[in-house]
């Protein structure tokens, strides 16, 4: 974060224009600018459980083949729950996979398959010790996995220069937040 902004959580109540109590007790005043980062949080109340969706501590929704497909019922997809990606160009591949897959162009793992590869994935990331609430967080392993959805799906990758350019912004917003745009 820049010198000038602080990372503060748990606003209790506002307190004049621009004072704030936090749920500590404590108090920070002249405040220019509130920013409130939510994070994100899965939840599909809406879904059957005969659709065998989970959502572990609303971070990680499982099991799905490449953060894509559910595995036990393939003809459901969930496109975009990877974070911290150029979204539309692997939101774009994870749709062609999806679409060509039901048009029968494609095929997929066996069911076997696609859970051993997502206990492996899983797997890795416990050995590496990041917490499973970090599944969807793809930072730098977006490109392998765009590279994997590409192969599947019998398409072209997002080209080599889009990572590039989100490499260069995602720089230039670490160590200039306020004036990289």
């Amino acid at each position: 974060l820049p010198q000038n902004m602080e990372q503060v959580s748990g606003i209790l109540r506002c307190v004049g224009t621009n004072s704030f109590i936090l749920n500590d007790g404590s108090q920070i005043n002249d405040v220019d600018i509130f920013l409130i980062c939510t994070g994100y949080q899965y939840s599909y109340p809406f879904l059957h459980s005969t659709c065998n969706i989970s959502v572990l501590h609303h971070l990680m929704i499982k099991p799905l083949y490449k953060h894509t497909i559910n595995i036990n019922h393939p003809t459901m997809c969930f496109i975009g729950t990877t974070l911290l990606v150029n979204p539309f160009p692997q939101f774009e591949l994870q749709a062609q996979m999806f679409v060509r897959f039901l048009a029968g162009l494609i095929d997929l793992p066996t069911k076997d398959e696609m859970q051993e590869e997502l206990k492996s994935e899983m797997e890795s990331m416990e050995i590496e010790g990041c917490p499973l609430r970090h599944f969807h967080k793809m930072g730098p392993k977006q490109w392998k996995l765009n590279q994997e959805l590409a192969r599947i799906a019998k398409v072209s990758d997002v080209p080599s220069y889009m990572e590039k350019l989100f490499n260069l912004i995602c720089d230039r917003r670490t160590n200039d937040l306020l004036h990289y745009k």
